[in-house]
C-alpha cells in the first residue's frame, strides 16, 4: 500500500497501474471517490475536471486514469529524484548537511536545557 517514490520508473508504473479499484463494464462511470481520482485530486492535476467528466460519461477506463495519474506522480517527484541522485553521487555534500543540521540540533537542545535548569533553580549549566 505504498507508492515508492524513489523507484525506477518501470516499477513505479507497475505500482501505480496495480492500485486496486473497482470492476466496472467498460463505458460505464467511474466513480469519482475511487482511489486512483482521489489521488488524482491530491497530486493537483490541473486536467481533473475534464478527466472527471470524462468519468462521469464512461469515456475513459480505469487503465487511462491510472496511466494520467502514473505521469503526475512521476512528474511531481521528478525534482526530489534529481536532489537524491545529486546527493547520492556527492557523499561530502551529505556529510557537510548532517553536520550543519546536527549543529543547529544541538544549540536548540542547549538553549531548551537551560530554561530547564533555570526553572529548576539550577543555574547556568557549568562545563
Amino acid at each position: 500500500n505504498t507508492i515508492e517514490i524513489f523507484c525506477e520508473e518501470v516499477a513505479l508504473k507497475k505500482k501505480v497501474m496495480s492500485i486496486q479499484t473497482d470492476s466496472i463494464e467498460m463505458g460505464d462511470p467511474i466513480p469519482l471517490d475511487c482511489t486512483p481520482m482521489l489521488l488524482h485530486r491530491l497530486f493537483e492535476n490541473p486536467h481533473l475536471a475534464d478527466l472527471e467528466a470524462k468519468c462521469r460519461k464512461g469515456s475513459v477506463g480505469f487503465g487511462d486514469v491510472k496511466k494520467e495519474l502514473f505521469g503526475l506522480i512521476w512528474d511531481y517527484f521528478a525534482p526530489a529524484r534529481a536532489r537524491r541522485e545529486k546527493l547520492l553521487s556527492d557523499p561530502a555534500e551529505v556529510e557537510r548537511i548532517l553536520k550543519i543540521g546536527a549543529e543547529k540540533a544541538n544549540a536548540k537542545a542547549e538553549e531548551t536545557l537551560q530554561k530547564v535548569r533555570n526553572k529548576m533553580g539550577m543555574g547556568p549549566h557549568l562545563v
